[in-house]
């Protein structure tokens, strides 16, 4: 599990840099917490998928974005859009805590699902997230990694 956790922290950083595009990274710039966007855009994640909609995931996930499960290697966003999970419920357990810098922001967070993926059931205890986006040129924000950290039952 912490091998699959540092696999998926460093990818999602690897995507957020790469999908930045800029080389003007400040070493002394701050980090800012900006909790209640990481609450607003995570939800959005998690109510299309509920709502199975495929449109505006087309929209919201970025060309680049990749969900790391622990059960095996990433899933593309056409890849994850064609065959979305089922998800009937979710509930986020405490606060999504985000961090913005420079056009990105990481949420970390605890949610229980009702979920269901490639016909395994996923256990219901609450379990680990992290969901990256960037922002892009006209203000948009979009979802460039997601990792889920539960385990089928």
């Amino acid at each position: 599990m912490k091998t699959a956790l540092t696999a998926v922290a460093a990818t999602a950083l690897t995507l957020a840099f790469t999908g930045c595009g800029g080389s003007d990274w400040s070493s002394t710039a701050t980090p800012s917490a900006n909790d209640a966007l990481a609450t607003q855009l995570t939800t959005r994640i998690f109510q299309d998928v509920v709502n199975k909609n495929k449109a505006d995931l087309d929209q919201f996930y970025a060309p680049s974005f990749q969900l790391q499960r622990t059960t095996g290697g990433a899933v593309s966003k056409a890849s994850f859009i064609a065959k979305l999970p089922n998800l009937r419920s979710y509930k986020f357990i405490g606060p999504v805590l985000g961090v913005e810098y420079n056009g990105t922001l990481t949420a970390t967070y605890t949610a229980q699902t009702d979920l269901m993926v490639d016909g395994k059931q996923y256990r219901s205890a609450p379990n680990a997230f992290l969901s990256v986006f960037a922002k892009s040129s006209d203000g948009q924000w979009h979802v460039i990694g997601h990792g889920n950290f539960n385990q089928p039952k």
